[in-house]
């Protein structure tokens, strides 16, 4: 009798190891891709976000090689500064309220000037790692 008690109880325990086991390992890997995603998404913002500075820069130009009047290029330039923040700010919610909230705490960025510094540090990052 005690036999099989034994034997149940070591299944018991194994089953419960494996879970924890398995729970650890889980854990770990998607701390791992949520890293990933992080770096690779705030690249992307960043990469995005210049080129919506050359196309605003490139329209800036036309306007002025169109000969339109200087208050109308400066509403332009208040008009697309403004419209730059706003997405800024959706981008960076948007991106946050996505995110996984029992992973909230390996985010590196919750707005937009710390996103630009933590992309400034992934860059510096990757310069050293070159140069090894």
């Amino acid at each position: 009798m005690f036999v099989w008690t034994d034997m149940l109880l070591a299944v018991l325990v194994g089953i419960i190891l494996s879970k924890i086991w398995n729970m650890l390992l889980y854990t770990g890997y998607a701390m791992i891709i949520l890293q990933d995603l992080q770096k690779d998404a705030v690249k992307l913002l960043l990469s995005t976000s210049q080129t919506i500075y050359e196309i605003e820069a490139l329209k800036l130009i036309e306007l002025s090689k169109q000969d339109r009047p200087e208050k109308e290029i400066e509403f332009e330039k208040e008009m697309m500064e403004k419209n730059s923040i706003i997405l800024k700010k959706a981008v960076i919610s948007n991106f946050i309220s996505n995110w996984p909230r029992r992973y909230r705490n390996i985010l590196e960025f919750y707005d937009w000037p710390s996103a630009m510094e933590y992309i400034d540090k992934l860059i510096k990052e990757e310069r050293n790692y070159k140069r090894r």
